[in-house]
């Protein structure tokens, strides 16, 4: 054991504020299977920690906000980490124990300089804004055994390539991935029913996107803002389109719509600017509420063409429907 005066040597006592300014290490003793909640929380003169086999849990915001603390090795024997456990701190790279189930919420935001974090195989749920804000992050491979994706997890991972989504995921939560600038090629599993609000939002590289028949919901915003979408078949099994749910997508151009679809609003492409091509399926029998007092007025959209001018022209918040 050395007599290091800068080296804290950690056995599950209470440490309050001890070590925010007197320590540059932590080691975690033979024996301790867990570090408490905020045991290190605000020390920020921490850059190195020594975590040994047995250490089951670590606790919510163990590590918050320790900013000068640039890698951990996890053992293991980890398979609890908290909610905010190494949020705001400089990590560089994380690799998850093959016993952790969950990742918690915000365990890992604004990790500014993360770059890479390896998930586990059986590792069931990815909490909300568990990634949220790692700017840095380019690598973060989902594993087929995820089934669930919280709301902003991956939110404004801005140099996030590439996602591949398992189809065991049955909702893309709202924000899950929105404002990953560089997000170009993304994979939805066959399984995934709903990709919710805002999901894709301002995924501005975003220049392909091949939806599996298992969607039937494209809620609101979900894609508004991928600027370098060209063309988009919206496959049959899609049932509604919401509200912006394509907007400002700028040089959309082509759009082919399923004939499972029984929903649009008006105001799903607005802003696609470059869109002259919008070919239903089902052309037939579609109508339109022009005022919420008034009866139901038909619509023609058996030309593309002419079917792509009327969405663009009709930027009100109405409902396309079809009987």
């Amino acid at each position: 054991m050395t007599n290091d005066p800068a080296v804290f040597f950690y056995h599950g006592q209470k440490t309050d504020k001890i070590g925010r300014d007197a320590y540059t290490a932590v080691v975690v003793e033979e024996g301790c299977a867990e570090i408490a909640k905020y045991a290190f929380a605000y020390w920020e003169n921490l850059i190195s920690v020594t975590i040994p086999e047995g250490v089951r849990r670590i606790g919510n915001g163990a590590f918050w906000c320790c900013e000068n603390l640039t890698s951990v090795d996890l053992p293991e024997s980890v398979t609890e980490i908290g909610a905010y456990a190494f949020a705001l701190t400089g990590l560089t790279s994380a690799k998850i124990p093959s016993g952790v189930k969950e990742i918690g919420e915000r365990t890992f935001v604004s990790c500014e300089a993360l770059k890479k974090v390896e998930l586990p195989d059986g590792l069931l749920r990815i909490g909300k804004r568990a990634f949220c804000y790692c700017e840095s992050l380019e690598s973060a491979e989902i594993p087929d055994t995820v089934t669930e994706i919280g709301e902003s997890a991956f939110s404004c991972c801005s140099s996030l390539p590439s996602v591949t989504i398992p189809g065991g995921v049955r909702i893309i939560e709202e924000d899950a991935f929105s404002a990953c600038l560089a997000l170009s090629s993304l994979t939805i599993g066959n399984g995934v029913e709903v990709i919710g609000w805002s999901a894709f939002y301002g995924c501005s590289s975003l220049s392909s996107l091949t939806l599996p028949e298992s969607v039937r919901v494209l809620d609101d915003f979900s894609f508004h803002g991928c600027k370098a979408l060209t063309s988009l078949t919206i496959p049959d099994g899609v049932e509604t389109v919401g509200r912006f749910a394509f907007g400002f997508s700028h040089a959309l151009a082509s759009v082919s719509v399923g004939a499972s679809v029984k929903s649009v609003w008006s105001n799903a492409f607005d802003g696609c600017f470059a869109l002259t091509n919008v070919a239903f399926a089902e052309p037939e029998g579609w109508y339109v509420k022009r005022q919420w007092f008034s009866r139901p007025a038909p619509l023609s959209l058996s030309d593309p063409a002419e079917a792509a001018k009327l969405m663009k022209a009709d930027r009100d918040q109405r409902r396309w429907f079809r009987k």
